[in-house]
């Protein structure tokens, strides 16, 4: 699955959602890169985004996978799961 670990585009809690529901089954989206579970904590936006993203993860909408970058930093990447007729 191609992912870019620097996405050109900051990814909202919105954009990571209006994604999730137009996106073909499989289409993968690197919607953070660093640590999230660190700087969640530090800046609003990226708490927003990180609930959203679990949110459709337990929706049934998207797998959440992780991909080490190096030390202290990741790729989270949202994959769209198939959807049911």
């Amino acid at each position: 699955m191609p992912f870019d670990a620097n996405p050109a585009e900051e990814v909202t809690a919105d954009r990571l959602t209006s994604w999730a529901i137009k996106a073909r089954p499989g289409s993968a989206l690197t919607y953070f890169a660093g640590d999230l579970a660190t700087e969640r904590w530090q800046r609003n936006e990226v708490d927003a985004l990180a609930s959203a993203a679990w949110n459709l993860a337990n929706g049934g909408l998207l797998n959440l996978l992780q991909r080490r970058l190096g030390p202290g930093r990741f790729a989270y990447i949202a994959s769209t799961r198939q959807r049911e007729p």
